[in-house]
């Protein structure tokens, strides 16, 4: 996390010396598929191209099935702190999203397991206004995310079963 937000305050001071910063990162996270890869190549976009072209390239990584779900995180999680109505419609549809498997990042050296798509896309909303969400998405959102969080098993829920069964062998 530590390292992403490095990435973030770079892409926020912006400039020339920003860019070069990010490229140096960049080729030491080259050919990885990592959270602080996919902010790294967010960041250098947004420089180079300006906030419309960044938006618009979140939105599309993130309705995109075919592209790495750890890529993915990282443009839900950007678009968590949008109020663009076309971004609440696609958060709002990745609560169908038929990625189940956790994600587990591998950034720089560390083995943290995160949420899936669609919890990812359930927090991004919740970081909203009701009155925002009823205003874009209508009344029938407001049962959809209760029904998700009280009736959608979080993606850790299967982990304790295996450091249980881990556990049990080690007695």
């Amino acid at each position: 996390e530590i390292s992403t937000v490095t990435v973030l305050a770079v892409e926020a001071l912006g400039g020339t010396e920003a860019d070069t910063i990010l490229r140096q990162v960049g080729s030491v996270v080259a050919g990885t598929e990592s959270s602080l890869t996919a902010h790294v190549e967010f960041a250098r976009l947004h420089l180079r191209e300006g906030a419309d072209a960044l938006h618009t390239e979140l939105l599309r990584v993130a309705a995109d099935e075919d592209t790495p779900k750890v890529t993915r995180l990282a443009a839900v999680e950007r678009l968590s702190g949008t109020t663009n109505p076309d971004t609440i419609r696609i958060l709002a549809s990745l609560l169908d999203d038929p990625t189940f498997e956790r994600v587990n990042v591998d950034g720089l050296f560390t083995d943290d397991v995160v949420y899936t798509i669609r919890e990812a896309a359930y927090l991004a909303l919740n970081d909203r206004r009701i009155s925002s969400l009823v205003q874009v998405l209508g009344e029938d959102i407001l049962d959809k995310l209760e029904s998700f969080q009280l009736y959608t098993t979080p993606s850790w829920w299967g982990s304790f079963e295996a450091d249980s069964e881990i556990i049990e062998d080690e007695e």
